[in-house]
């Protein structure tokens, strides 16, 4: 009987020591947050594949956190951060690719990250940043008065129960930008707030923490290090349904994709060539290249990335070709490409116009119909700008025989049409081509970084047009070479047809100062 009633005294105790464990894991347990997953990626065909850079997550903390004494950097991990919204963007659809860029650029130099995008030929540039980051003590909850009872007559349990609510919270900010037009194509913003239930564990041990909580700034980090995984997922849902809604919508509109148009320049001078008997010396040929390169940038036409300056040495044939052929994979319909050339011009044995650049010996021949194959391989608008001559005048070699004006303009109607482009030449057959110490310069290469300035911006929209360039050039370079002798009349073909536009940062009266 002894033997029995100790069996049952031990099942009892057994059973009790079960309900409590039961009791303690039902309340004692933490309830952390856990953030939602990315769904399964979508698709849609309809919209033009596009390449997406995700820069680095940027974090500031709201006001008010710094005395807590923790650190972003030791709350977030940020290859985890940038990781977990790189699988919710991609499982967007909207983008073909989503491609993390290396963390150690800043997420603070928007133009170092789209330098980088560029150079990855990625189409956009996604920024995210978590604004007014705070992690905050909400209270005790129901759990609190039962863990005082608990604490009297267990201890050791009492620690284990879940009794303060946390909370942590920001304002998840994205922007979308066009990496080849260097401007933001849409951005969006929503408040994110994640709670839990934490024990003495999970915020960092205190002997009566529980009662109330004395955090430092260990205690304030470990909080934030529980919540911030759920915090990021949920930034992340956010910024998926963002880019399922708004930005699909506008990634599917013409007006959309026209935000994305890419602006390439290719600017090639030559002044001093390896042939140096044949071709003497050309004064500012290589200079004019550089400065026409330099304006577009000041002007804000292109970001440098998207200006390609090819001198002396470097203008070389195999470089140009080489120039175009990129422009070709990098290119599209909405796209455009300008292309300077400085130096010599001529005519080849049958009479067609070639414009001379460097090789590794002697000179390279550019000929209208090599050119014109190179840029019909283009699927942009492009506009072409001759600053040389083909008449035997200051930059261009003495032609075998003359040729009539109206020859000249049928080769560069054929010219445009074959290349699909808006050509201007600095001068035509039968004028005058103007270089000037005073300028140090051509005259048609002072008058276009003026115009690209603002000058020749007629209705004041800070947008110039090829028919408002052609314009100013024509009327400007024939009205100030007749101060100087025989007047320069520029030649054109195509500028009615070609679709090119250049933005620009100044005003024209602030460009006349």
């Amino acid at each position: 009987m002894r033997r029995r009633g100790e069996r049952a005294d031990r099942r009892r105790r057994v059973r009790r020591a079960l309900g409590l464990g039961l009791v303690l894991a039902v309340c004692g347990c933490s309830q952390l947050p856990v953030g939602p997953e990315p769904p399964a990626r979508g698709g849609d065909p309809s919209l033009t594949p596009l390449c997406a850079a995700l820069a680095p997550v940027r974090v500031r903390v709201a006001a008010g956190e710094g005395p807590k004494g923790y650190r972003v950097r030791e709350v977030l991990d940020a290859e985890a951060v940038q990781e977990t919204l790189r699988r919710w963007t991609e499982a967007a659809g909207v983008f073909a690719r989503v491609r993390a860029q290396p963390l150690a650029l800043s997420s603070e130099d928007t133009q170092a990250l789209l330098d980088d995008a560029w150079r990855e030929r990625d189409d956009v540039l996604l920024e995210v940043r978590l604004e007014r980051f705070r992690v905050s003590f909400d209270g005790h909850n129901k759990w609190w008065v039962p863990n005082i009872v608990n604490w009297l007559f267990w201890m050791i349990p009492a620690w284990f129960v879940a009794t303060e609510d946390y909370s942590l919270s920001c304002r998840a900010e994205w922007t979308l930008r066009s990496v080849g037009a260097d401007r933001v194509v849409a951005r969006g913003a929503r408040d994110v707030r994640v709670q839990g239930s934490l024990d003495e564990f999970d915020r960092g041990w205190q002997f009566f923490g529980f009662i109330y909580p004395l955090n430092d700034a260990d205690n304030w980090r470990q909080i934030a290090r529980a919540l911030a995984p759920a915090a990021v997922a949920e930034a992340g849902r956010a910024l998926l349904e963002a880019l399922r809604g708004p930005v699909r919508v506008l990634l599917a509109s013409d007006a959309g994709l026209r935000r994305l148009s890419k602006r390439v320049a290719v600017l090639a001078g030559v002044s001093r060539y390896r042939s140096g008997e044949d071709l003497p010396p050309l004064p500012f040929a290589a200079r004019d290249a550089q400065r026409v390169g330099e304006a577009l940038v000041e002007s804000g036409a292109l970001p440098r990335r998207q200006v390609e300056v090819l001198l002396e040495s470097s203008a070389t044939l195999v470089a140009v070709e080489r120039a175009l052929n990129e422009a070709a994979q990098r290119l599209g319909p909405r796209d455009e490409l300008l292309l300077y050339l400085a130096g010599y011009g001529g005519l080849d044995a049958r009479g067609e116009p070639v414009v001379y650049l460097n090789a590794v010996e002697g000179r390279g021949e550019l000929t209208f119909e090599r050119l014109a194959t190179l840029l019909a391989a283009i699927p942009a608008q492009k506009l072409v700008l001759f600053d040389l001559a083909f008449d035997g005048q200051e930059r261009s070699l003495p032609p075998p025989r003359r040729r009539s004006t109206a020859a000249a303009q049928r080769a560069l109607d054929c010219f445009a049409q074959k290349a699909g482009a808006a050509v201007v030449a600095a001068a035509g057959p039968g004028g005058g081509y103007l270089t000037s110490e005073a300028l140090g310069a051509s005259l048609f290469a002072e008058l276009l970084g003026r115009a690209l300035a603002g000058e020749a911006d007629q209705d004041g929209d800070r947008v110039l047009t090829l028919v408002e360039l052609y314009d100013f050039l024509a009327e400007r370079v024939l009205a100030e070479s007749a101060y100087f002798g025989p007047p320069q009349r520029v030649q054109a073909s195509g500028v009615q047809r070609v679709r090119f536009e250049l933005p620009f940062r100044s005003r024209p009266r602030e460009a006349n100062k």
